[in-house]
């Protein structure tokens, strides 16, 4: 009996108080789309790649002769080479690169890393940081 009491106190007081429950589900829609902001902005950090690293990848598209021109697309790091079949296409992901896609002989790839100076370095070597 006190519980069907108690109940009806609660529906009552929600009849002429229920803003309160708006501000409530505002607050808890903000909460939500703040944490999930915050999280989305963790994930497209990219990490800083090392002089070791950018010839690992140099290494595995088959040496710095073999690559004809490097460039971004978008996210995606677009390699053009001489021989695709020279490419160690295990070693890219073993390295980290996702989502690759071999069309001809392009090799589109998406990178943990800042691509930027991979792309430098390449274009340094292989055409003297002219392009």
């Amino acid at each position: 009996m006190n519980m069907i009491l108690i109940m009806a106190n609660i529906f009552t007081w929600l009849k002429y108080n229920f803003w309160w429950l708006l501000i409530l589900l505002v607050l808890i829609i903000v909460v939500i789309a703040l944490i999930r902001l915050l999280n989305y902005q963790k994930g497209t950090e990219k990490l800083p790649v090392e002089d070791e690293t950018i010839n690992d990848f140099i290494d595995c598209y088959g040496g710095i002769k073999n690559i004809n021109k490097a460039e971004l697309e978008g996210s995606r790091l677009k390699v053009n080479l001489k021989d695709i079949n020279k490419a160690n296409i295990d070693k890219f992901k073993a390295l980290g690169a996702t989502g690759i896609f071999i069309s001809g002989n392009n090799i589109k790839m998406v990178l943990p890393y800042d691509m930027s100076k991979l792309i430098e370095k390449i274009n340094n070597d292989k055409f003297g940081g002219n392009l």
